[in-house]
């Protein structure tokens, strides 16, 4: 997953997954969140949150449909990086080392 984001991104980088990662489990615990889910639901949460952001390239939707990238043309313009994502982790949870 760490080689999915840029070290180049200023904002949208490992870090900032991390980031997410920590404060979505400290919202879970300290919320007391975590006792009413199953473990495949925490985990599912932690999981979506390190890897919500994979592969973003620093611009935001509004450019890509602007510009009719790839991306724009490949998620019809709905939620283009938010599907992008999910697709990059898709991709590396359907590999069999994982």
């Amino acid at each position: 997953v760490k080689k999915g984001y840029s070290s180049e991104a200023p904002y949208h980088n490992s870090y900032h997954a991390f980031d997410v990662l920590h404060v979505s489990y400290l919202i879970m615990t300290k919320c007391g969140a975590d006792e009413y889910l199953e473990s495949f639901n925490v985990l599912s949460i932690l999981v979506a949150a390190l890897a919500h952001d994979l592969g973003h390239d620093g611009y935001n939707n509004a450019f890509h449909q602007n510009t009719n990238s790839d991306h724009a043309v490949t998620y019809n313009g709905i939620s283009i990086l938010e599907n992008y994502s999910a697709a990059y982790l898709f991709r590396i949870l359907r590999k069999k080392e994982c």
